[in-house]
């Protein structure tokens, strides 16, 4: 699975909110048992998410607070 900038967007809401179940942008979820499972997915796609598209703006996969 290649992962998107939504993926990552996804994972970053449930990590802010306290949920541990993230659907991505392919249909497939998640349910993590805990904060540390998530942030470890989030480490995961983050490295392997897609390159943006040509001409299109970088935007920040963190969230802040």
């Amino acid at each position: 699975m290649a992962f998107t900038q939504a993926d990552v967007d996804a994972l970053n809401r449930a990590i802010a909110s306290g949920a541990r179940r993230v659907k991505y942008a392919d249909g497939s979820e998640i349910e993590c048992r805990s904060h540390a499972e998530l942030e470890a997915a989030l480490a995961r796609v983050n490295g392997q998410v897609s390159p943006p598209p040509p001409g299109s703006s970088p935007r920040s996969s963190l969230v802040s607070f």
